[in-house]
């Protein structure tokens, strides 16, 4: 599969293959990988249960790379590595 949606409410979230990110970017395509730092992107995903929702994605391949912490605005956020590199902040809503 070369390509996926995610919808998310009024957001789509799109993933597309790393052999089609070569296809359309040609020489510009950069493949991210687990075993490198994350690059200057992150996808931020709300969960009112965010400790489950983080401890679910490390039971089932993602990297824990910070702890989930209460911020200093009340919000509750860890980060993960997703299986193929993408960093991924899983957070509490706004309001707590």
């Amino acid at each position: 599969m070369d390509y996926a949606e995610l919808k998310s409410g009024e957001t789509t979230i799109g993933f597309a293959s790393h052999s089609l990110g070569a296809m359309n970017l040609q020489d510009k395509y950069l493949k991210i990988t687990p075993k490198e730092n994350p690059v200057g992107l992150e996808l931020v995903f709300v969960d009112d249960d965010m400790a489950t929702a983080t401890k679910t994605a490390v039971e089932n391949g993602a990297e824990l790379i910070a702890e989930p912490i209460e911020k200093p605005w009340g919000q509750i956020v860890s980060y993960i590595h997703a299986i193929e590199g993408t960093l991924i902040c899983i957070c509490s809503p706004m309001n707590g």
